[in-house]
């Protein structure tokens, strides 16, 4: 034990230093008024020398506990050790030689000091033992012991065996006791690197998983959003219809669902880095829960109820969203026959943590499912993705949060989320960018660049509904090259990732040649803007996939707005000057 390191190991050494030196006081004590109570019965025994001695070890022994009482166990161990074994040193010099309850004295007094200090010290009163029974043996041959203080006493030799004995048992038991200990923390970290083992094979396994949900949630995102535009020029154009209208409204629902388990795959595969804002909780879920309410049908209510008014918390807002969206989604399809979603928020005042418990009335979990909720690819639905608790799940905890979950079969379940309250700055300058009734495009003209033959079609055909002049090109190398010629436009709408030249490459290109025509970038594949497009010049939005017409529509004249305001105007920018991107 002496051995081990500082930090953790040191501690614990001290600790069960300090223990056992303590025990070992109270023995010593003990057994040293018993032997002085037993000495004065014995008519033999000089009562002077008797109290002297022992007297001597009472106070070394209270010295020792004082000693540890100011957090020196160590040096009090090194005492006591010194102290028993000169002990029994000077009983087998004054008292006789080697008498035979003197060889479990002296053993014990190895153990003593091997127990509180380690291994070396006893390797040392071992060998100190040693000698001076080979000492006190040559003295006895040659016959140069000093004449016994007093006679051989029956009541000593016992009490000299009998305190031997209970130090040795109790020794004894502490090594047994510390050798277990030692095979338990060998067992935990052996069970511990098997289980990081597990999760680094999970890990690499899933990496290919990953980049492959990645590239599906683009391609579906692009798809999602020809299929939200190509509903909305339909609904726009079959107008209120009785049997329409119903249909359309449970295409929105699927597309909804489906954009969601693209977020879903998005989310698990990594592909975007959070971004962490300060924001006010209560506000935040006054905004996103009635988001919810298409998507869980007319058979769910939601109750909001919100009690931490002013309390902020730092996370990702589009993965916070995407936490509270899940949550809502898994109650709907626990609650098939409908029921009541409860999501209400409270703050603990001496924790200072937010807590958000999101109760359903629906079929609730057993016990054998609820440790498996959180895993990836788990699920107990026949449509399930068996992803959807699992990021909710990261993004909590990578917010600094925990989630647990309380259910029982027919009672429901209840999500407890709990969260550090951050006092930070709230988050300003969040645009809501759908609007009900956007200005006329009056034949304004906008510059579609997008790969996805399918999303160009769509998405030029609904500009143009939407009263703008519309010229699609297949990649940032085809607008460059447009612009370059002179064409002339208000606002670019591009996709965010393409070949050749990406959306990303086409802002920055502009910006560098002075080019002030506000932007509009959309994707498949992230959530936000990449950070190095946040501080252009000209007006820029971001716009996630799959985009509805009328929020892309919103998004342009809230752009062509900005950019009256600003009273800027559109410089061509030259062929010539492109010849490096192109």
């Amino acid at each position: 034990m002496g051995g081990l390191a500082d930090g953790e190991g040191g501690q614990v050494s001290r600790d069960r230093t300090e223990l056992l030196t303590r025990a070992i006081v109270r023995i010593l004590a003990g057994a040293t008024l018993l032997l002085v109570g037993l000495s004065l019965l014995d008519p033999r025994n000089d009562v002077r020398i008797t109290l002297a001695i022992h007297g001597v070890d009472l106070v070394l022994l209270a010295f020792a506990w004082w000693s540890i009482g100011r957090g020196r166990a160590r040096f009090a161990a090194w005492l006591i050790s010194w102290m028993f074994w000169l002990v029994v040193a000077l009983s087998a010099w004054l008292f006789g030689g080697l008498q035979y309850e003197l060889s479990a004295a002296y053993i014990v007094s190895v153990m003593v000091a091997g127990s509180t200090l380690g291994g070396r010290p006893a390797m040392f009163f071992a060998a100190i033992s040693i000698a001076m029974s080979t000492v006190v043996l040559a003295a006895h041959l040659g016959g140069w012991l000093p004449r016994p203080i007093s006679p051989p006493s029956v009541i000593n030799a016992w009490i000299s065996v009998t305190i031997s004995l209970l130090l040795g048992a109790y020794m004894l038991r502490v090594a047994m006791q510390s050798l277990e200990d030692a095979l338990e923390k060998l067992r935990d970290q052996a069970a511990e690197r098997d289980r990081a083992q597990l999760r680094y094979l999970q890990a690499q396994k899933m990496e290919p998983v990953g980049r492959l949900a990645a590239g599906v949630a683009h391609d579906f995102n692009n798809l999602l959003s020809a299929i939200v535009t190509i509903v909305a020029m339909l609904r726009r154009r079959v107008g209120d219809q009785p049997r329409a209208a119903p249909l359309f409204d449970d295409l929105d629902a699927a597309t909804d669902r489906a954009a969601m388990m693209t977020r879903q795959l998005l989310a698990f595969s990594r592909a975007q880095a959070p971004v962490f804002d300060v924001l006010e909780l209560d506000p935040f879920l006054s905004r996103s829960v009635p988001l919810f309410a298409r998507m869980l049908g007319d058979d769910v209510q939601i109750d909001l109820v919100l009690g931490a008014a002013g309390a902020r918390l730092r996370a990702d807002r589009s993965q916070l969203e995407q936490v509270f969206l899940n949550l809502a989604v898994n109650a709907h399809d626990a609650m098939p026959s409908g029921g009541t979603l409860r999501i209400a928020t409270t703050i603990d005042a001496s924790t200072r943590r937010l807590r958000v418990e999101v109760k359903d009335t629906g079929e609730g979990i057993d016990a054998h499912t609820l440790p498996h909720l959180f895993e990836p690819f788990f699920t107990t639905k026949s449509t399930g993705t068996g992803l959807g608790l699992a990021t909710v799940h990261d993004i909590v905890v990578a917010s600094g949060g925990s989630i647990t979950v309380q259910s029982e079969p027919t009672k429901g379940a209840c999500f407890i989320l709990e969260f550090p309250e951050d006092d930070g700055s709230i988050e300003v300058g969040v645009v809501d960018l759908v609007v009900s009734k956007p200005s006329p495009a009056s034949g304004r003209r906008i510059l579609l660049v997008e790969d996805h033959d399918l999303v160009r079609r769509s998405t030029r055909e609904a500009l143009e509904d939407a009263g703008f002049d519309a010229t699609a090109v297949n990649d940032g190398a085809e607008a460059l090259a447009l612009i370059g010629a002179g064409s002339v436009f208000d606002v670019i709408v591009s996709d965010l990732r393409m070949p050749r030249v990406s959306g990303e490459l086409l802002a920055t290109t502009l910006a560098e040649r002075g080019f002030r025509v506000p932007m509009v970038l959309t994707s498949g594949h992230a959530e936000r803007l990449p950070d190095g497009l946040e501080n252009l010049v000209f007006p820029l939005r971001f716009v996630a996939k799959p985009v509805a017409a009328g929020t892309l529509v919103a998004t342009i004249v809230e752009l062509l707005g900005e950019r009256v305001a600003r009273g800027g105007n559109t410089p061509v920018v030259r062929a010539a000057q492109l010849d490096r991107v192109l």
